[in-house]
């Protein structure tokens, strides 16, 4: 089993809709009402890619053999960071895994070669999600 990290902005809208009103994953979200459109999903990613400007730190989206999967990573809440992890249903096996994956030591090479574009300086050729940041373990 492969999992990926990517930036938000690199899924597809229609990918997040599906995730983001998906009835299984809303009953396990008490925030969520499934009632999610293409531009709240669209401002929605670029805010979750955007805590890593703002904090240094973020989620991730995540693919698992090459399928978009869901999300996971910390993410900056009122009263500190939280480790999230929201995945499509047929990826709940992977939980443990994933969490695993995105809670590993800092002094993995694989963590320290897979910085978020935001997080450090970019040359504006590369885009907001240059390749490098596509982190296979």
């Amino acid at each position: 089993m492969a999992f990926t990290l990517h930036c938000f902005a690199d899924i597809p809208t229609s990918d997040w809709l599906a995730l983001l009103n998906h009835p299984d994953v809303i009953r396990h979200m008490p925030l969520a009402d499934g009632s999610w459109t293409e531009a709240s999903a669209r401002d929605w990613a670029k805010g979750k890619d955007a805590q890593w400007h703002q904090n240094g730190y973020g989620p991730w989206s995540i693919r698992i053999d090459d399928r978009f999967a869901g999300w996971g990573g910390f993410q900056n809440e009122a009263d500190g960071a939280d480790l999230a992890l929201v995945l499509l249903p047929q990826f709940w096996g992977a939980r443990r895994r994933a969490i695993s994956w995105l809670h590993g030591p800092s002094d993995r090479a694989w963590h320290r070669q897979c910085q978020h574009p935001a997080a450090a300086e970019q040359v504006a050729s590369e885009g907001p999600c240059p390749t490098w940041i596509r982190c296979r373990r």
